[in-house]
């Protein structure tokens, strides 16, 4: 976290692009009908042209809403929708679970994440959120976003409840596939 907090937000905003375009320009993006991913915190990779984008290209995008006791669940986001913060500092929807939706083989799911390795190992921010959502299963991949940077050599270690993703994605390589 302390070389993200680190990085001018021009670096940020270089790198967010190139790995804005490794997404759009991939097979998995141009053949989705929605896109799962989050609205980027100060620092993460950033979400919103990549959102944007998505948007024009007619997909659907899919914004997180945590709540109470790990539980996190998808609902739509449309251009004129309001985000506000929640109590977790990440700004949602204001939709509640009758509205859920969820990820169908061929959509594109993005997971944020603080640390990660190579074999899909995945440090989140010490919530459990996005564990519990894929432990509910689903033929869908998962795949990282992040900065070269935050990728180790060495396999993390995770304990029973951690869930790996598929595949990761930096501005300097696609790991895993795609």
């Amino acid at each position: 976290m302390e070389k993200r907090n680190q990085m001018s937000d021009l670096v940020l905003a270089e790198k967010s692009l190139q790995i804005e375009k490794r997404i759009v320009n991939s097979q998995v993006y141009q053949t989705a009908n929605q896109i799962f991913l989050f609205y980027s915190m100060p620092k993460e990779v950033n979400t919103k042209g990549l959102i944007a984008q998505a948007w024009k290209d007619n997909k659907k995008v899919m914004l997180p809403i945590a709540k109470k006791g790990g539980k996190m669940f998808f609902v739509s986001y449309e251009p004129e929708d309001v985000l506000l913060q929640s109590k977790f500092g990440v700004m949602e929807p204001q939709k509640d679970s009758s509205e859920e939706k969820f990820p169908q083989e061929g959509d594109l799911f993005l997971v944020p994440g603080v640390v990660f390795d190579k074999n899909g190992g995945r440090i989140g921010y010490g919530g459990g959120f996005y564990d519990r959502f894929f432990a509910q299963g689903g033929c869908y991949k998962k795949i990282a976003v992040a900065f070269s940077f935050q990728v180790m050599e060495e396999n993390i270690i995770q304990n029973q409840f951690d869930i790996k993703v598929d595949e990761l994605i930096t501005e300097e390589e696609w790991i895993g596939g795609r």
